[in-house]
């Protein structure tokens, strides 16, 4: 069994047998994202730079687009819904 798996595995073979690649990270969290963007426009605020101008701008429409998927995903409810009968 050991001498199949070895040969299996071998380079000449292909070799890919085997996952060798690494687990990729999961995906920040819209918090996550969120929190990073307010901590570098606080940073940037004080360049006097057009690329920070650019910058800035363009973690607005990160942040509008973030907050506009989050609203999407809200479900409808009735008023009803919150009270027991």
């Amino acid at each position: 069994m050991a001498a199949q798996a070895a040969r299996e595995l071998m380079d000449i073979n292909g070799g890919d047998d085997t996952d060798n690649t690494p687990d990729p990270e999961p995906r920040p969290t819209n918090l996550d994202i969120l929190q990073a963007s307010t901590t570098i426009k606080k940073f940037i605020e004080e360049i006097n730079e057009p690329y920070a101008r650019k910058l800035e701008a363009l973690l607005s429409s990160l942040t509008h687009n973030l907050r506009l998927e989050n609203t999407k995903a809200l479900k409808d409810t009735l008023i009803t819904d919150f009270f027991y009968s």
